[in-house]
């Protein structure tokens, strides 16, 4: 008898699991994902220049890189997590770092009372979101790199993969375990910080964990989150809609991005002949550099919103700096990454 239940547990909790193998459609859907996500992103670090309230619907490009994350790293089997480790280092931290040897600098040398020099280290160590979520008006350590909480808490999801590599069979029991504890989460934590900071773990699972889902299971899901989406924008208080730093605020943007992966790559598998335009391939390439150098062209104590009296015409240059900007520090890197390459191979 005993055995026989086990035996209808798996068949339950196990029914069409799909094991992680991603098609090429899913692939280059997750690139044009990948890249609304960067623009979105842009474009609200754009507006939020000029203080416009309007900025903040382009705001779930967050969102979008936590859950599509998930879903990349769900359609892999990781054996070697050493070395699996070391490539997130290399693709993620050590750009980070070279940024922050860069402009640091400059803050110290024309900006330095947007400078808290106690604070450089917890950037270093990338530990700077704790700090965001500590500080009642948001960062204000160093004004101008709010942007790069965002590493914090990638690293923090990355922490959870061997965990839920361990459990990704039972995606389907595991995710509506999942959902449900965010539910009660959602209704216990007393601050929309803890549930801002609980946000980044579930995520990167809830795409992780449906990445391994069959294709009935994934119709349910996504019935699931369309409609507790429609739901929650007709509980949301639109009178208030300034009031970004609030639980149901948070959980619509976390909605909007979990909505704008998992339907997106529903839709876009739809289509046999997923092509990849150039412009979407380069700028999904340098999505993670133009990330790390837009903020602070657009933002913050060097911000050139106000270079000109004409708003079009600094968007226009903001845009172009971004672009010069991301070229040289690419560059900056491949030197980089060569001269320690060749210096590694030398002790050697």
């Amino acid at each position: 008898m005993i055995f026989m239940g086990k035996m209808l547990f798996n068949s339950i909790v196990t029914q069409n699991y799909k094991s992680g193998i991603m098609t090429e459609n899913e692939s280059i859907s997750l690139k044009w994902i990948r890249t609304f996500a960067m623009l979105s992103i842009v474009l609200c670090h754009l507006f939020e220049g000029y203080h416009d309230v309007g900025f903040h619907i382009f705001n779930v490009g967050v969102q979008v890189f936590l859950v599509m994350s998930g879903y990349l790293y769900g359609c892999k089997n990781i054996i070697d997590w050493h070395d699996w480790a070391k490539k997130r280092i290399k693709k993620i931290y050590f750009p980070y770092v070279v940024y922050l040897l860069v402009v640091i600098p400059l803050f110290a040398l024309f900006h330095e009372d947007s400078l808290n020099w106690k604070s450089v280290p917890v950037y270093f160590a990338n530990l700077q979101g704790i700090i965001f979520l500590g500080s009642q008006s948001g960062f204000t350590k160093i004004i101008g790199l709010n942007h790069v909480w965002f590493l914090t808490a990638i690293m923090f999801a990355y922490f959870s993969t061997p965990f839920l590599q361990k459990i990704k069979k039972y995606s389907n029991l595991t995710l509506f375990g999942l959902l449900a504890f965010v539910a009660c989460a959602y209704l216990a934590l007393p601050s929309w910080r803890y549930f801002f900071a609980l946000s980044w773990i579930y995520l990167y699972a809830i795409g992780y964990l449906f990445a391994n889902l069959g294709e009935k299971w994934k119709m349910f899901y996504l019935v699931l989150f369309v409609v507790a989406l429609m739901y929650a924008c007709i509980v949301f208080p639109w009178e208030n809609v300034g009031c970004f730093d609030t639980k149901i605020y948070r959980l619509i943007h976390d909605l909007e991005g979990i909505f704008v992966v998992l339907v997106g790559v529903w839709l876009l598998k739809l289509k046999k002949t997923l092509k990849l335009p150039r412009f979407v391939s380069f700028l999904d390439k340098y999505s993670y550099p133009v990330f790390l150098v837009h903020y602070i062209i657009m933002s913050g104590p060097f911000s050139m919103s106000y270079i000109t009296p004409y708003v079009s015409l600094n968007i226009v240059i903001m845009l172009l700096t971004t672009i010069l900007v991301t070229y040289i520090f690419v560059k900056l890197l491949n030197y980089l990454e060569k001269l320690f390459l060749a210096l590694f191979q030398k002790q050697k």
